[in-house]
């Protein structure tokens, strides 16, 4: 039976996927994605890329390569209307 992360790793590997995707995917809340995510990101050898989050009102695009979520606000409008990251693992 493999792991929760296993899990993870090979839900990643079948493209990109967000944060919100994989919570409901792996029935656990977004936090603890987002925790096993950073821990992915330490152990393995492969990359974890993050795309970018783009504004759904000024078409801002909001580059964020440390964070796994959307920002709260557009930096540019303060809209707080932003898509969400998709995640891919190389």
């Amino acid at each position: 039976m493999p792991t929760r992360r296993q899990r993870m790793t090979a839900f990643l590997e079948n493209g990109p996927v967000t944060v919100r995707t994989l919570a409901a995917a792996m029935e656990m809340r977004v936090k603890d994605v987002v925790d096993d995510l950073k821990h992915l990101r330490r152990s393995k050898g492969k990359r974890l890329e993050v795309g970018p989050s783009e504004c759904e009102a000024c078409g801002h695009t909001v580059r964020r390569d440390t964070r796994f979520t959307a920002p709260s606000r557009c930096p540019r409008c303060k809209s707080e209307r932003t898509s969400e990251p998709e995640l891919t693992l190389l």
